[in-house]
Protein backbone atom coordinates (compact mmCIF):
# COMPACT_ATOMS: atom_id res chain seq x y z
CA UNK A 1 0.00 0.00 0.00
CA UNK A 2 1.50 3.58 -1.02
CA UNK A 3 0.34 6.93 -0.22
CA UNK A 4 -0.87 7.31 -4.26
CA UNK A 5 -3.62 4.05 -2.68
CA UNK A 6 -3.71 0.46 -3.62
CA UNK A 7 -2.63 -1.59 -6.12
CA UNK A 8 -5.32 -4.11 -6.97
CA UNK A 9 -5.55 -7.97 -8.22
CA UNK A 10 -9.00 -9.68 -9.33
CA UNK A 11 -9.81 -12.63 -10.47
CA UNK A 12 -12.05 -11.65 -12.51
CA UNK A 13 -14.01 -14.46 -14.18
CA UNK A 14 -14.62 -16.42 -10.91
CA UNK A 15 -17.44 -14.02 -10.61
CA UNK A 16 -18.97 -14.37 -14.41
CA UNK A 17 -21.34 -11.78 -15.14
CA UNK A 18 -20.97 -9.99 -12.04
CA UNK A 19 -17.12 -9.64 -11.78
CA UNK A 20 -17.42 -7.63 -15.00
CA UNK A 21 -20.46 -5.33 -13.91
CA UNK A 22 -18.16 -4.15 -11.22
CA UNK A 23 -15.17 -3.34 -13.47
CA UNK A 24 -15.91 0.31 -13.51
CA UNK A 25 -15.50 0.70 -9.48
CA UNK A 26 -12.34 -1.64 -9.27
CA UNK A 27 -10.61 0.68 -11.34
CA UNK A 28 -11.29 3.17 -9.12
CA UNK A 29 -9.76 1.36 -6.07
CA UNK A 30 -6.65 -0.04 -8.10
CA UNK A 31 -4.17 1.76 -9.21
CA UNK A 32 -3.31 -0.47 -11.25
CA UNK A 33 -5.98 -3.10 -11.24
CA UNK A 34 -4.68 -6.31 -12.58
CA UNK A 35 -7.16 -9.07 -13.91
CA UNK A 36 -6.10 -12.61 -14.45
CA UNK A 37 -7.32 -13.99 -17.49
CA UNK A 38 -10.36 -11.90 -18.40
CA UNK A 39 -12.57 -12.86 -20.99
CA UNK A 40 -13.11 -10.29 -23.80
CA UNK A 41 -16.59 -11.33 -24.66
CA UNK A 42 -18.01 -10.84 -20.77
CA UNK A 43 -15.99 -7.47 -20.64
CA UNK A 44 -17.63 -6.21 -23.62
CA UNK A 45 -21.22 -7.76 -22.53
CA UNK A 46 -21.25 -6.42 -18.45
CA UNK A 47 -18.22 -4.00 -18.17
CA UNK A 48 -20.49 -1.51 -19.73
CA UNK A 49 -17.35 0.11 -21.87
CA UNK A 50 -16.88 -0.25 -25.44
CA UNK A 51 -13.74 -1.87 -26.82
CA UNK A 52 -11.46 1.38 -27.10
CA UNK A 53 -12.51 2.38 -23.94
CA UNK A 54 -11.60 -1.25 -22.47
CA UNK A 55 -8.35 -0.77 -24.69
CA UNK A 56 -7.52 2.64 -23.53
CA UNK A 57 -7.48 1.96 -19.74
CA UNK A 58 -4.69 -0.92 -20.59
CA UNK A 59 -2.94 1.22 -22.16
CA UNK A 60 -2.56 4.12 -20.19
CA UNK A 61 -2.05 2.03 -17.11
CA UNK A 62 -5.00 2.11 -15.58
CA UNK A 63 -5.79 -2.13 -15.76
CA UNK A 64 -3.05 -4.40 -16.42
CA UNK A 65 -3.68 -7.77 -17.78
CA UNK A 66 -2.05 -11.00 -17.08
CA UNK A 67 -2.79 -14.54 -18.00
CA UNK A 68 -0.83 -17.87 -19.18
CA UNK A 69 1.26 -18.06 -22.35
CA UNK A 70 -2.00 -20.08 -24.21
CA UNK A 71 -5.12 -17.59 -22.94
CA UNK A 72 -3.39 -14.39 -24.28
CA UNK A 73 -1.53 -15.78 -27.35
CA UNK A 74 -3.66 -18.98 -28.62
CA UNK A 75 -6.63 -17.82 -30.35
CA UNK A 76 -6.63 -21.97 -31.58
CA UNK A 77 -6.65 -22.62 -27.49
CA UNK A 78 -9.05 -20.26 -26.81
CA UNK A 79 -11.81 -20.78 -29.27
CA UNK A 80 -11.12 -24.59 -27.75
CA UNK A 81 -11.76 -23.85 -24.37
CA UNK A 82 -14.74 -25.23 -22.62
CA UNK A 83 -15.37 -21.99 -20.41
CA UNK A 84 -17.94 -20.34 -22.06
CA UNK A 85 -16.74 -17.02 -22.21
CA UNK A 86 -13.19 -17.95 -23.83
CA UNK A 87 -13.90 -17.15 -27.43
CA UNK A 88 -11.18 -14.85 -29.15
CA UNK A 89 -12.57 -11.18 -30.24
CA UNK A 90 -9.99 -10.32 -32.31
CA UNK A 91 -10.65 -6.21 -31.96
CA UNK A 92 -9.56 -6.59 -28.36
CA UNK A 93 -7.40 -9.98 -28.14
CA UNK A 94 -5.13 -9.09 -30.65
CA UNK A 95 -3.97 -5.98 -29.53
CA UNK A 96 -3.43 -7.67 -25.94
CA UNK A 97 -1.57 -9.97 -27.72
CA UNK A 98 0.32 -7.62 -29.34
CA UNK A 99 0.82 -5.68 -26.57
CA UNK A 100 2.18 -8.76 -24.83
CA UNK A 101 4.83 -9.16 -27.37
CA UNK A 102 6.04 -5.86 -26.99
CA UNK A 103 6.17 -5.36 -23.43
CA UNK A 104 7.92 -8.70 -22.60
CA UNK A 105 11.53 -7.24 -22.38
CA UNK A 106 10.32 -4.34 -20.08
CA UNK A 107 10.27 -4.28 -16.57
CA UNK A 108 7.85 -5.77 -15.02
CA UNK A 109 6.08 -2.96 -13.63
CA UNK A 110 5.64 -1.23 -17.41
CA UNK A 111 4.33 -4.20 -18.85
CA UNK A 112 0.36 -3.52 -19.90
CA UNK A 113 0.16 -7.40 -20.70
CA UNK A 114 2.47 -10.53 -19.41
CA UNK A 115 2.23 -13.97 -19.19
CA UNK A 116 2.66 -16.19 -16.33
CA UNK A 117 4.70 -18.90 -15.94
CA UNK A 118 2.67 -22.35 -16.48
CA UNK A 119 0.72 -23.59 -13.87
CA UNK A 120 1.40 -26.36 -10.97
CA UNK A 121 -1.62 -26.26 -9.02
CA UNK A 122 -2.40 -30.31 -10.47
CA UNK A 123 1.20 -31.43 -9.40
CA UNK A 124 0.52 -29.57 -6.40
CA UNK A 125 -2.40 -30.77 -5.32
CA UNK A 126 -1.02 -34.27 -5.63
CA UNK A 127 1.59 -34.26 -4.15
CA UNK A 128 -0.18 -32.81 -0.77
CA UNK A 129 -2.63 -35.46 -1.06
CA UNK A 130 -0.26 -38.29 -1.42
CA UNK A 131 1.84 -36.20 2.26
CA UNK A 132 -2.15 -36.01 3.85
CA UNK A 133 -3.49 -39.57 3.27
CA UNK A 134 -6.60 -37.93 4.41
CA UNK A 135 -7.00 -34.37 2.88
CA UNK A 136 -9.65 -36.06 0.10
CA UNK A 137 -12.23 -37.07 2.74
CA UNK A 138 -11.53 -34.07 4.63
CA UNK A 139 -12.66 -31.88 1.01
CA UNK A 140 -14.67 -33.65 0.09
CA UNK A 141 -16.94 -33.54 3.10
CA UNK A 142 -16.82 -30.03 3.02
CA UNK A 143 -18.01 -30.00 -0.70
CA UNK A 144 -21.22 -32.24 0.27
CA UNK A 145 -22.09 -30.55 3.46
CA UNK A 146 -21.13 -27.06 2.83
CA UNK A 147 -20.89 -26.19 -0.71
CA UNK A 148 -21.82 -22.38 0.22
CA UNK A 149 -18.17 -22.20 1.17
CA UNK A 150 -16.52 -22.66 -2.20
CA UNK A 151 -16.40 -20.29 -4.98
CA UNK A 152 -18.88 -20.63 -7.46
CA UNK A 153 -15.91 -21.16 -10.54
CA UNK A 154 -14.45 -23.97 -8.05
CA UNK A 155 -17.79 -25.65 -7.88
CA UNK A 156 -18.01 -25.52 -11.79
CA UNK A 157 -14.90 -26.76 -11.87
CA UNK A 158 -15.55 -29.99 -9.53
CA UNK A 159 -19.00 -29.97 -11.93
CA UNK A 160 -16.88 -30.57 -14.66
CA UNK A 161 -14.19 -32.78 -13.49
CA UNK A 162 -16.90 -35.23 -11.89
CA UNK A 163 -17.70 -36.31 -15.07
CA UNK A 164 -17.04 -39.83 -15.75
CA UNK A 165 -15.64 -40.65 -12.37
CA UNK A 166 -16.50 -44.20 -11.35
CA UNK A 167 -16.03 -44.65 -8.05
CA UNK A 168 -16.25 -43.17 -4.23
CA UNK A 169 -13.00 -42.93 -4.13
CA UNK A 170 -12.41 -41.82 -7.18
CA UNK A 171 -14.81 -38.75 -6.83
CA UNK A 172 -13.31 -37.68 -3.42
CA UNK A 173 -9.96 -37.05 -4.88
CA UNK A 174 -11.15 -35.84 -7.89
CA UNK A 175 -12.74 -33.12 -5.92
CA UNK A 176 -9.89 -32.65 -3.12
CA UNK A 177 -7.53 -32.13 -5.94
CA UNK A 178 -9.64 -29.36 -7.66
CA UNK A 179 -10.50 -27.35 -4.31
CA UNK A 180 -6.80 -27.31 -3.64
CA UNK A 181 -5.57 -26.38 -7.19
CA UNK A 182 -7.73 -23.91 -7.30
CA UNK A 183 -6.27 -22.30 -3.96
CA UNK A 184 -3.21 -22.61 -5.26
CA UNK A 185 -3.41 -21.15 -8.38
CA UNK A 186 -5.45 -18.69 -7.06
CA UNK A 187 -2.59 -17.94 -4.45
CA UNK A 188 -0.13 -17.89 -7.14
CA UNK A 189 -1.30 -15.50 -9.72
CA UNK A 190 -2.19 -13.16 -6.86
CA UNK A 191 2.09 -13.15 -6.16
CA UNK A 192 2.78 -12.88 -9.69
CA UNK A 193 0.54 -9.57 -9.90
CA UNK A 194 2.65 -8.55 -6.76
CA UNK A 195 -0.89 -6.32 -6.05
CA UNK A 196 -1.61 -4.90 -2.44
CA UNK A 197 -4.87 -6.40 -2.33
CA UNK A 198 -7.07 -8.98 -3.64
CA UNK A 199 -10.66 -8.25 -4.56
CA UNK A 200 -13.43 -10.52 -3.48
CA UNK A 201 -17.06 -10.12 -4.53
CA UNK A 202 -18.16 -12.53 -2.48
CA UNK A 203 -18.11 -13.10 1.26
CA UNK A 204 -17.52 -17.04 -0.02
CA UNK A 205 -14.38 -16.04 -1.28
CA UNK A 206 -13.09 -15.03 2.32
CA UNK A 207 -14.43 -18.26 3.86
CA UNK A 208 -12.61 -19.99 1.03
CA UNK A 209 -8.83 -18.23 2.27
CA UNK A 210 -9.20 -19.21 5.64
CA UNK A 211 -10.21 -23.17 4.92
CA UNK A 212 -6.87 -23.07 3.10
CA UNK A 213 -4.79 -23.27 5.94
CA UNK A 214 -1.65 -24.61 4.35
CA UNK A 215 0.71 -21.40 3.79
CA UNK A 216 2.17 -22.97 0.39
CA UNK A 217 -1.09 -22.49 -1.24
CA UNK A 218 -2.72 -19.56 0.80
CA UNK A 219 -2.45 -16.04 -0.96
CA UNK A 220 -0.98 -13.16 0.84
CA UNK A 221 -3.79 -10.44 0.19
CA UNK A 222 -1.50 -7.16 2.19
CA UNK A 223 2.02 -7.92 2.11
CA UNK A 224 4.25 -6.49 5.28
CA UNK A 225 6.22 -3.47 4.36
CA UNK A 226 9.24 -2.38 6.18
CA UNK A 227 7.84 -3.63 9.58
CA UNK A 228 4.45 -1.85 9.03
CA UNK A 229 1.82 -3.57 10.54
CA UNK A 230 -0.85 -3.57 8.01
CA UNK A 231 -4.30 -5.25 7.88
CA UNK A 232 -4.84 -9.03 7.38
CA UNK A 233 -5.93 -10.41 3.89
CA UNK A 234 -9.77 -11.08 5.15
CA UNK A 235 -10.45 -7.38 6.52
CA UNK A 236 -8.72 -5.70 4.21
CA UNK A 237 -10.64 -7.56 1.38
CA UNK A 238 -13.92 -7.41 3.41
CA UNK A 239 -13.49 -3.35 3.74
CA UNK A 240 -12.96 -3.74 -0.12
CA UNK A 241 -15.86 -5.57 -0.99
CA UNK A 242 -18.00 -3.07 1.01
CA UNK A 243 -16.62 -0.33 -0.62
CA UNK A 244 -17.09 -1.73 -4.45
CA UNK A 245 -20.72 -1.98 -3.39
CA UNK A 246 -21.36 1.12 -1.81
CA UNK A 247 -19.97 2.56 -5.22
CA UNK A 248 -22.15 0.74 -7.03
CA UNK A 249 -24.71 1.63 -5.55
CA UNK A 250 -24.29 5.63 -4.65
CA UNK A 251 -23.84 4.96 -8.93
CA UNK A 252 -27.41 3.74 -9.53
CA UNK A 253 -29.14 5.61 -6.68
CA UNK A 254 -27.60 8.87 -6.92
CA UNK A 255 -26.80 10.15 -10.61
CA UNK A 256 -28.79 11.27 -13.14
CA UNK A 257 -26.30 10.72 -16.23
CA UNK A 258 -24.18 8.05 -17.12
CA UNK A 259 -20.87 7.85 -15.39
CA UNK A 260 -17.97 8.83 -17.63
CA UNK A 261 -15.38 7.03 -16.16
CA UNK A 262 -12.80 9.10 -17.78
CA UNK A 263 -14.25 11.93 -14.96
CA UNK A 264 -12.83 9.97 -12.03
CA UNK A 265 -9.26 8.19 -13.09
CA UNK A 266 -7.39 11.39 -13.23
CA UNK A 267 -9.23 13.49 -10.76
CA UNK A 268 -8.02 14.27 -7.98
CA UNK A 269 -11.26 12.70 -6.47
CA UNK A 270 -10.08 9.46 -6.88
CA UNK A 271 -7.22 9.81 -5.04
CA UNK A 272 -9.17 11.15 -2.02
CA UNK A 273 -11.39 7.84 -2.27
CA UNK A 274 -8.19 6.00 -2.13
CA UNK A 275 -7.11 7.91 0.61
CA UNK A 276 -10.27 7.54 2.64
CA UNK A 277 -9.84 3.32 1.63
CA UNK A 278 -6.17 3.41 3.04
CA UNK A 279 -7.28 5.09 6.22
CA UNK A 280 -10.65 3.24 6.81
CA UNK A 281 -7.70 -0.34 6.70
CA UNK A 282 -5.54 0.89 9.00
CA UNK A 283 -8.42 1.64 11.52
CA UNK A 284 -9.59 -1.38 11.52
CA UNK A 285 -5.95 -3.42 10.59
CA UNK A 286 -6.24 -4.86 14.59
CA UNK A 287 -10.21 -5.76 14.40
CA UNK A 288 -11.68 -9.71 13.74
CA UNK A 289 -12.68 -9.86 10.60
CA UNK A 290 -16.42 -11.32 12.06
CA UNK A 291 -16.93 -7.41 13.41
CA UNK A 292 -16.41 -5.99 10.12
CA UNK A 293 -20.66 -5.80 8.73
CA UNK A 294 -21.63 -2.76 8.04
CA UNK A 295 -18.57 -0.37 8.79
CA UNK A 296 -17.88 1.01 5.33
CA UNK A 297 -21.51 2.27 5.31
CA UNK A 298 -21.26 3.56 8.90
CA UNK A 299 -17.89 5.03 8.58
CA UNK A 300 -18.90 7.02 5.45
CA UNK A 301 -22.22 8.33 6.58
CA UNK A 302 -20.25 9.55 10.08
CA UNK A 303 -17.58 10.89 7.97
CA UNK A 304 -19.89 13.28 6.03
CA UNK A 305 -21.61 14.25 9.02
CA UNK A 306 -18.73 15.15 11.02
CA UNK A 307 -17.37 17.12 7.78
CA UNK A 308 -17.12 20.99 8.15
CA UNK A 309 -17.65 23.59 5.86
CA UNK A 310 -15.54 26.42 6.40
CA UNK A 311 -17.53 28.78 4.29
CA UNK A 312 -14.32 29.44 1.80
CA UNK A 313 -15.77 29.74 -1.56
CA UNK A 314 -14.17 26.71 -4.07
CA UNK A 315 -14.83 27.29 -7.39
CA UNK A 316 -16.89 24.25 -9.37
CA UNK A 317 -14.65 21.19 -10.60
CA UNK A 318 -15.32 21.60 -13.90
CA UNK A 319 -14.39 25.12 -15.76
CA UNK A 320 -16.13 28.28 -15.72
CA UNK A 321 -18.95 28.27 -12.68
CA UNK A 322 -19.83 30.74 -10.13
CA UNK A 323 -16.87 32.41 -9.81
CA UNK A 324 -17.66 35.97 -11.73
CA UNK A 325 -20.94 37.70 -11.73
CA UNK A 326 -22.00 36.79 -15.02
CA UNK A 327 -21.67 33.11 -14.26
CA UNK A 328 -23.41 33.40 -10.82
CA UNK A 329 -26.39 35.30 -12.07
CA UNK A 330 -26.58 33.06 -14.67
CA UNK A 331 -27.01 30.21 -12.31
CA UNK A 332 -29.33 31.78 -10.24
CA UNK A 333 -32.71 31.24 -11.92
CA UNK A 334 -31.71 27.41 -12.18
CA UNK A 335 -31.23 27.42 -8.72
CA UNK A 336 -33.88 29.31 -7.43
CA UNK A 337 -36.01 26.81 -9.78
CA UNK A 338 -34.69 23.47 -8.26
CA UNK A 339 -35.43 24.96 -5.00
CA UNK A 340 -38.40 26.11 -4.78
CA UNK A 341 -40.46 26.07 -7.95
CA UNK A 342 -41.66 28.68 -10.02
CA UNK A 343 -40.16 32.07 -9.12
CA UNK A 344 -41.72 35.27 -10.53
CA UNK A 345 -39.92 37.64 -12.80
CA UNK A 346 -40.34 40.36 -10.12
CA UNK A 347 -38.39 38.21 -7.82
CA UNK A 348 -35.76 37.53 -10.19
CA UNK A 349 -35.74 41.46 -10.51
CA UNK A 350 -35.15 41.82 -7.20
CA UNK A 351 -32.63 39.06 -6.84
CA UNK A 352 -30.39 40.24 -9.29
CA UNK A 353 -30.56 43.76 -8.11
CA UNK A 354 -28.49 42.12 -5.34
CA UNK A 355 -24.60 42.93 -5.12
CA UNK A 356 -22.33 39.86 -6.25
CA UNK A 357 -20.98 39.42 -2.80
CA UNK A 358 -24.48 39.59 -1.33
CA UNK A 359 -25.88 37.06 -3.58
CA UNK A 360 -23.31 34.58 -3.24
CA UNK A 361 -22.73 35.09 0.45
CA UNK A 362 -26.74 34.39 0.45
CA UNK A 363 -26.45 31.34 -1.76
CA UNK A 364 -23.31 29.67 0.47
CA UNK A 365 -25.58 30.17 3.35
CA UNK A 366 -28.62 28.61 1.56
CA UNK A 367 -26.39 25.83 0.99
CA UNK A 368 -25.86 26.30 -3.37
CA UNK A 369 -22.74 27.45 -3.09
CA UNK A 370 -19.54 24.96 -2.90
CA UNK A 371 -17.55 25.61 0.32
CA UNK A 372 -14.53 24.06 1.08
CA UNK A 373 -15.20 20.62 2.78
CA UNK A 374 -13.19 18.83 5.12
CA UNK A 375 -14.79 15.49 4.95
CA UNK A 376 -15.09 13.07 1.95
CA UNK A 377 -15.13 14.66 -1.23
CA UNK A 378 -15.42 11.41 -3.39
CA UNK A 379 -19.28 10.52 -2.64
CA UNK A 380 -20.68 13.97 -3.97
CA UNK A 381 -18.80 13.52 -7.38
CA UNK A 382 -19.96 9.83 -7.63
CA UNK A 383 -23.12 9.82 -6.62
CA UNK A 384 -24.41 13.13 -7.50
CA UNK A 385 -21.44 14.76 -10.18
CA UNK A 386 -21.19 18.01 -8.14
CA UNK A 387 -18.86 19.34 -5.60
CA UNK A 388 -19.70 19.50 -1.90
CA UNK A 389 -22.41 21.67 -0.95
CA UNK A 390 -24.46 21.22 2.44
CA UNK A 391 -28.00 20.67 0.29
CA UNK A 392 -26.09 17.97 -1.50
CA UNK A 393 -24.63 16.69 1.66
CA UNK A 394 -27.97 16.43 3.23
CA UNK A 395 -29.53 14.59 -0.10
CA UNK A 396 -26.14 12.09 0.21
CA UNK A 397 -27.26 11.31 3.99
CA UNK A 398 -30.66 10.83 3.21
CA UNK A 399 -29.62 8.34 0.20
CA UNK A 400 -27.46 6.40 2.75
CA UNK A 401 -30.00 6.19 5.14
CA UNK A 402 -32.28 3.76 2.18
CA UNK A 403 -28.67 1.46 1.86
CA UNK A 404 -29.28 -2.01 3.13
CA UNK A 405 -27.19 -2.70 6.07
CA UNK A 406 -24.34 -4.88 4.60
Amino acid sequence: MTSAGFSAFCHISEYGEKGYAYLPQMVLLGRPLTLWAPSSRLLLAHSGLAAADLLALVDRGHVRVIGREPWLMSRKYRDGHNFAGAAWTPGIDDTLRGWCEDDASKPTGEQRVATAPPEDGYKWADEYLENHPRGSKAWYDRYRRSPQTLPTGTLDTIARNLQGTRSMQEERRVVARTILRDGRNHGQAFQIAGSDISVHLDKVDLEFLRLLTDESSRPTIIRQRSGERTPSEAISAELTRQTLELLRWLRDAGRTRPMNLEDFLDHNVRQDLLGWMRTLCNEYKLHSPTTLDGVVLAHIQRDLADGTFDGAFVPPWRPGGLDTTAGLVGAVTSLLDAAVGEVSRAGYAGFGAMTFSATRTLLRALGYIPTRFDGPQWPFLFALDKPPTKRRRARLLTLLRTLPHR
